[in-house]
């Protein structure tokens, strides 16, 4: 290669200590390998090495090496010698460093090393590899030459010659010649900083070639560099140039600015101007930053933004110094006249050649040999400009088989070479980058290289050449290779596509033309599944060469054929060859980078749909890449496309319904208190939707009828259910049994008192309560009860009164007021077995017997107690209209008391059951009479205040009352209508107060005198407790309660 060869006026390196003044020069730092510091002091590229004999590199004394090796004049014992390195190393060329050397604040540095060489006195055999080349670099900065030693020119092949300082750096000794006697060779260090490195690169590779290095220095001049000054264009000039190419924009444009080494000059104070021939104006300054280094230039270049250069007729730039010194002015494409600044007034020079809209990009303007030559197919900026030589050629360059590789673009080009090494390699003229090569060839012939461009790519462009291996100046003409678009392969997770038609057995087209599949994808950005690839478990196989883009949450169909008039009509993203469906079993696998990211294995028919004309289409509700493993979730499409057959390609899949079914059942319900229930569907039918979206037909309950049961529908009742179905409108007619569900109405409760297992129950349909006991009492007057009891809560005077429908043999049935529901609790008892007798029942004492009282009075069910302060009396009735006293009982009970029904039998084998009707309760009042203390009547008003009983407090000074047989109530809980019945005709005109549980007054009326009962209409009110408040116009009161259902 050859490099701009302007003479340097000044060499920056001093060959001898005579050269340069000794007493000038402040040392700061110095090896003289006395002691070893390898490792600390200093590394060598390999651990030092000797053979004892003719080959070695370290440090010595002589007394580890050949006794025959002669040099002289070392300081001290020790020095560094290296000869033969590659007889005992992997490499002939290594390296002895001395890094981090510290030059804060220095400046003018000067380097001094001793070297010797064991002449053997008649010839010498270094050749033009062998060399010692020293080098320095400044803050970590762009390696500098400082020395080198080379063999001489005194042998034109450069073989067996005498090694030489080379002061140009070319690769030729052309100074003082080293000799076996120690010598000293200075160079200058350019530059400051405060870190410095210096390398020294030994390559010996046969025989009597060796090289001895001693007491390396640096000094410090302390007179200082002068002062710059504004070089000429022989020392700063512009040396390469770009400004026009076949791309748009013609990107890659730059300019190069070449420094001698030997020039005065701080490059910083060199400026760059960019000039518009057509009107003289400058459009852009640059100023030189860092540059590259070659031993005798440093070189400067300014990548420009596209179109950054005007394309001529005529443009220009020129250069000058920091004071507007104009250096030097050129022009391409023509001549003109600066008319601002640095260039102003003067005329520039044309370099004489110039580039057009048809040049390769990466192409350059060079000066080689001092001459502007265009175009050289590789630009050299920031490094020697170079020509190739005159006899390499290559011709018949042409470009062949582009295709994508994943994300990598290839192309094979095919040349024919002359006068080559037959070694070859293509190359992007836009940046030198080598794209593929060819190491077997002769030096004439045929080839071809086989290329590859690292992707992502994009379409467009690229230009690129042909060139050999050994001298990258012998260079093919660009050539241009049209791009493809080969975006990056992003593998998605597996499950992120899903595989959901596919077209198996076409029938509209031959399966050669129409098989299909389609993907989803389940996630919410786009994927490209260029790179991807489709197989099955078989041979089949095939890797997607362009983009096909899956939206987020939308469809890509791949295809055998994109031909919409030859494939069914089918839209196809992708067209793939080497890849068919068979009509029986088969994979569809879909991978990346050798990961699966979905795979389905259909079967042909027992498991997945076998259908003719209709692709398999994965149900919408299963889109995932688990779910489609499985053939059940899988359906023959239904709707149609193109040419008639069936599937949905690109689009949302058919729905798959599987058939529903429906089944009546009889069943039973239970009413609640109340007496009605609501059907609902689930009562009555049985519904299967086989798991179906929404979207498929469903079976559903239209109608039921009837839509509520009550008491007339006890037991079992026949209902009929409407249905809407896929099939129509259709009825069946369910056997339901309703039934209630006996739960006592408030505030009834039950109590099981004693031993014995009760059921107590309640009938709100037939307003019944049922008493089922397997308790008995024998005899009956037992000290402690056994039987099943329901009761209420009363304080004060009050009275119970209940029709007895039915007993069971062996067994009573009754009622009672009790202290409490414990079995010895004091009591007074009315039953009967509802045949001949009646008994009277009375414990005044907890614990005691009861005493016992029994009454011929045959069938008479209607049994009533009341209480009068502490007086209890006992009636029973035929008809429920005239009560006959039975007894009368003194007992001291509690102001509040259980007021109930109760059965019990006779025989434990004999369970006894009872039914009760027509319950009346009345209550609430505050007690009078004998033996009723203040203390008591208290606490019956307390009571009362707590269970909602209203009662004038005047009561508890008076014994007279206006109503003195009592007031009852029946029904009680009533629904409709409620009725009063005084006991007497009453005297006086009366006022009737309806009160609910808040006290809170809801109605109020006036009953006349002369009458005996009266009925209270309840319908409108809602469930719960409420109080009637009945005054005389004496101020006599009565207060009663009742229960609204």
């Amino acid at each position: 290669m050859t490099i701009f060869t302007k003479w340097l006026g000044v060499l920056s390196l001093c060959i001898t200590l005579g050269s340069i003044p000794t007493s000038s020069f402040a040392q700061f730092w110095s090896e003289s390998f006395e002691t070893d510091g390898n490792g600390t002091r200093y590394t060598t590229s390999v651990p030092e090495v000797s053979d004892g004999s003719n080959d070695f590199f370290t440090r010595t004394n002589g007394s580890n090496i050949s006794g025959g090796y002669d040099v002289s004049g070392a300081d001290g014992d020790f020095f560094f010698a290296a000869q033969d390195i590659d007889a005992e190393t992997p490499s002939a060329t290594q390296t002895l460093s001395f890094s981090n050397i510290d030059i804060s604040g220095r400046s003018d540095i000067v380097f001094s090393i001793l070297i010797g060489e064991d002449d053997d006195g008649s010839s010498q055999d270094w050749d033009t590899d062998d060399h010692l080349r020293i080098t320095y670099s400044i803050d970590g900065g762009p390696s500098q030459n400082l020395i080198w030693i080379q063999v001489d020119e005194s042998e034109a092949d450069g073989t067996n010659g005498f090694p030489s300082v080379d002061t140009d750096f070319n690769g030729r000794g052309d100074g003082t010649e080293i000799t076996d006697i120690f010598q000293t060779i200075m160079g200058s260090i350019a530059g400051t900083g405060s870190s410095l490195d210096i390398e020294l690169e030994f390559a010996f590779n046969f025989g009597d070639e060796d090289i001895a290095v001693d007491l390396l220095q640096l000094s410090e001049n302390g007179s200082g560099p002068p002062p710059p000054t504004c070089p000429t264009d022989a020392e700063v000039f512009i040396n390469e140039f770009h400004y026009d190419n076949s791309s748009s924009g013609d990107p890659g444009e730059f300019v190069e600015v070449a420094i001698a080494n030997s020039a005065n000059v701080n490059p910083s104070d060199i400026t760059l101007t960019l000039y518009n021939g057509s009107n003289g104006q400058s459009y852009n300054t640059l100023t030189l930053g860092a540059g590259n280094n070659d031993g005798t230039f440093t070189y400067f270049f300014f990548d420009l933004a596209p179109n950054g250069l005007q394309n001529g007729s005529p443009d220009g730039f020129a250069l000058s110094c920091a004071d507007g010194t104009l250096i030097q002015f050129l022009s391409y494409e023509g001549t003109f006249t600066a008319s601002n600044g640095p260039a102003a007034g003067a005329t520039s020079e044309d370099v004489g050649v110039s580039e057009t809209n048809n040049t390769p990009p990466g192409s350059s303007i060079q000066l080689i040999d001092e001459t502007w030559t265009a175009t050289i197919a590789f630009n050299t900026k920031g490094a020697t400009n170079a020509a190739p030589p005159a006899n390499c050629e290559f011709t018949n360059v042409s470009i062949s088989q582009e295709s994508c590789d994943g994300d990598d673009f290839e192309f094979r080009v095919d040349f024919t070479a002359l006068n080559t090494s037959g070694q070859f390699e293509v190359v992007n003229t836009a940046n030198g980058q080598v794209l593929g090569n060819f190491l077997g060839g002769s030096a004439d012939g045929s080839f071809f290289v086989n290329a590859t461009l690292a992707g992502p790519t994009t379409a467009g462009m690229l230009s690129v050449a042909v060139r050999d291996v050994q001298d990258n100046t012998c260079s093919s003409s660009p050539v241009m290779v049209t791009l493809l678009d080969c975006p990056i392969v992003n593998c998605a997770n597996p499950g992120d596509l899903v595989i959901s038609e596919i077209m198996q057995n076409p029938s509209a087209v031959g399966d050669s033309n129409g098989e299909y599949f389609e993907v989803y994808n389940t996630t919410g950005s786009a994927i490209n599944l260029i790179g991807y690839e489709i197989s099955d478990l078989d041979d089949d196989s095939h890797t997607i060469s362009s983009s096909v883009i899956v939206p987020a949450f939308g469809y890509a169909v791949l295809g055998i054929n994109a031909n919409t008039s030859t494939n069914g009509g089918v839209t196809v993203d992708y067209e793939y060859n080497g890849f068919t469906l068979a009509n029986g079993d088969d994979e569809v696998i879909l991978s990346c980078d050798g990961a699966v990211i979905d795979q389905v294995n259909y079967d042909g028919g027992p498991s997945f749909p076998d259908p003719n004309g209709a692709s398999m289409s994965l149900n919408p509700d299963f889109l995932d890449a688990v779910s489609n493993d499985t053939g059940d979730n899988w359906c023959a499409s239904t709707s149609s496309f193109g040419d008639g057959d069936l599937g949905t390609p690109g689009g949302d899949n058919d729905i798959c319904c599987a058939t529903p079914t429906f089944t009546c059942l009889d069943g039973n319900v239970v009413m609640l208190q109340g007496g009605t229930y609501t059907l609902q569907p689930e009562d009555v039918v049985m519904i299967d939707n086989m798991g179906n979206s929404p979207l498929c037909p469903q079976i559903s309950v239209d109608n039921i009828m009837p839509a509520t049961v009550n008491c007339d529908d006890l037991g079992e009742t026949i209902v009929t259910v409407s249905l809407n179905t896929p099939f129509g409108n259709l009825t069946c007619s369910p056997v339901i049994n309703v039934a209630e569900d006996g739960t006592l109405p408030f505030p009834w409760a039950e109590h099981n008192v004693g031993t014995g297992v009760n059921d107590l129950d309640y009938s709100f349909c037939e307003n019944e309560f049922s008493v089922s006991s397997g308790a008995s009492n024998s005899p009956i007057t037992t000290p402690n009860n056994n039987f099943g009891f329901i009761s209420q809560t009363i304080c004060g005077n009050g009275s119970i009164t209940v029709k007895v429908e039915d007993v069971s043999a062996n067994a009573f049935a009754g009622i009672a007021i009790r202290e409490s529901s414990a079995p010895n609790a004091k009591q007074v008892v009315l039953m009967t077995n509802n045949i001949n007798y009646t008994y009277w029942l009375r414990r005044a004492i907890d614990g005691a017997p009861s005493q016992a009282q029994i009454f011929v009075r045959p069938r008479q069910a209607w049994l009533r107690i009341t209480r009068t302060g502490n007086i209890f009396r006992g009636f029973v009735s035929f008809d429920g209209n005239y009560f006959a006293p039975v007894s009368a009982a003194s007992l001291p009970m509690a102001p509040c008391v259980e007021a109930g029904m109760l059965a019990f039998g006779t025989n434990p084998a004999f369970p006894a059951a009872a039914t009760f009707s027509n319950v009346t309760v009345t209550g609430g009042g505050l007690l009078g009479g004998a033996g009723m203390s203040a203390d008591e009547a208290g606490t019956a008003q307390a009571q009362n205040e707590r269970t909602g009983s209203r009662t004038a407090a005047t009561e508890l000074q008076t014994e007279t009352r206006s109503f003195t047989g009592g007031v009852e109530l029946y029904p009680n809980p009533a629904t409709d209508v409620l009725n009063l019945n005084f006991g007497q005709v009453l005297e006086q005109e009366a006022t009737l107060r309806l009160i609910n549980a808040a006290g809170q007054m809801i109605e109020q009326q006036v009953i006349l005198s002369g009458t005996a009962q009266t009925e209270l209409y309840v319908a409108q009110l809602q469930s719960g407790i409420y109080l009637i408040e009945l005054t005389t116009a004496d101020g006599g009161t009565e207060v009663v309660r009742f229960m609204k259902q």
